[in-house]
C-alpha cells in the first residue's frame, strides 16, 4: 500500500514540473514579450537572435518562435551583397 502512495506522489510531482515548464513557455510568448522583441528588432535590425534573447531574458528558441511564427519574420543574409 505504501508503494502505491509513493508512486502516485511521483506522478503528481511530474505533473507539477510539466505544468511549470509549459507555463514558462507561455510567459515567454505573451503579447507583452512579443511586442518587446518586435521593438528590439525594429530599433536595431543587426541584433542576432542570441543577443535579442539575452536582452529580453528568454530562450533563443522562444525568440526564434516569436520572430518566425508571431511576427512572420525570416532570416536574411547580407553576404550576397558584399
Amino acid at each position: 500500500m505504501c508503494v502505491c502512495g509513493y508512486d502516485s506522489s511521483k506522478k503528481a510531482e511530474r505533473r507539477v514540473k510539466t505544468n511549470r515548464r509549459s507555463l514558462g513557455h507561455a510567459l515567454s510568448r505573451s503579447e507583452d514579450m512579443i511586442a518587446r522583441v518586435e521593438q528590439m528588432v525594429m530599433e536595431d535590425r543587426r541584433l542576432t537572435v542570441k543577443q535579442t534573447a539575452a536582452n529580453a531574458g528568454i530562450s533563443v528558441g522562444s525568440v526564434d518562435t516569436i520572430l518566425n511564427d508571431d511576427l512572420k519574420m525570416r532570416k536574411v543574409s547580407a553576404f550576397g551583397f558584399l
